[in-house]
């Protein structure tokens, strides 16, 4: 046998004694519920979710922190899904989609645990199932749309990430809120800004009104109305509309830096801004970084985040050439 053939089926047996068999059950919208079974080759004990020791796991969305235990592994393949942006109903426009992020990351020797961020899908105003988008952040820094009745915007999703020491190590943005824009002579319907990737989104629609996406470095800046402006993004946190205007723009989605809310006057509302994608701390080693705007949750629905060990044998892969599976 070749010494790469050797090499090569060394990390294939090395992937399969650390992975763990997961099992997703797919239901319609934000209610995915994904189930993840731990069967470790080396003991037949069973864990549920995130607060047992297992190599590998799928992280779904609980609402709060969830932590994912090393077991003495430094190096890990992390796959994250931004959640996706509310819709707004009246006029059929949807939400950004979620970002998409991937890395091989090496953590430092006796780092015990990760925690483990799950964004929460943007909220629909109308909808019979999500909460008030004007009053309810998404999980994972989504901000809040402006209050304006049956003309309210989506709020912005909230961006998945895993975090070491306090700190975001890896993060895909969430997606913008939709708005309305029910002029005629206005093409574009400015579904929100796409979670990213390097930088977030902003809609099909240039104007001023629109949130802008958050970026490796600042919050996105909030769009600007004859009636309202939205807020700006920050640090893990999507901009919030001006709930006291009545002219609603869809809230921010959330990221390592948040995507702006959108502004609001008569007849037009501008979509949230998508929050940004992020790979980089100085305690971990990065190789493989994949950050893809619009690559995560489709509008409305919740995040994900999977953690597996990935064996020093498969070396220190590059970015893939192929896109990324969507978790549903």
């Amino acid at each position: 046998m070749t010494n790469q053939k050797a090499h090569w089926l060394t990390c294939l047996v090395g992937l399969f004694v650390h992975r763990v068999p997961t099992v997703i059950s797919l239901h319609s919208g934000s209610d995915i519920a994904a189930t993840a079974t731990v069967a470790s080759l080396a003991n037949a004990s069973k864990y549920h979710h995130a607060d047992m020791l297992s190599s590998e796991q799928v992280f779904t969305f609980t609402g709060s922190d969830q932590y994912y235990y090393t077991q003495g592994h430094t190096q890990f393949l992390v796959k994250a899904y931004g959640a996706g942006g509310g819709n707004f109903l009246r006029s059929g426009t949807e939400g950004g989609v979620g970002g998409y992020a991937e890395a091989v990351i090496i953590v430092p020797a006796g780092t015990d645990r990760l925690t483990v961020v799950v964004g929460e899908a943007g909220a629909t105003w109308g909808d019979g199932s999500s909460p008030d988008p004007c009053y309810h952040n998404a999980f994972g820094g989504g901000g809040r749309s402006a209050c304006d009745g049956y003309n309210t915007a989506g709020s912005g999703g909230g961006r998945s990430s895993v975090r070491l020491d306090g700190e975001d190590i890896l993060t895909a943005g969430g997606g913008g809120g939709g708005s309305g824009k029910w002029v005629a002579s206005v093409e574009c319907k400015g579904p929100g800004g796409s979670g990213g990737g390097e930088a977030g989104g902003t809609d099909c629609d240039s104007s001023l009104l629109s949130g802008q996406g958050g970026t490796a470095s600042a919050g996105g800046a909030g769009g600007v109305g004859t009636k309202m402006t939205g807020g700006a993004g920050g640090k893990y946190k999507g901009g919030d509309g001006n709930s006291s205007s009545g002219w609603s723009g869809g809230g921010g989605g959330g990221g390592y830096y948040g995507g702006g809310a959108g502004g609001g006057q008569p007849f037009w509302h501008g979509s949230g801004g998508g929050g940004s994608g992020f790979a980089a701390h100085p305690s971990v080693v990065y190789s493989g970084v994949d950050l893809v705007t619009g690559g995560g949750a489709l509008a409305g629905t919740n995040g994900n985040v999977t953690i597996m060990v990935y064996p020093a044998a498969c070396g220190r892969p590059g970015p893939s050439s192929l896109p990324p599976p969507r978790p549903f």
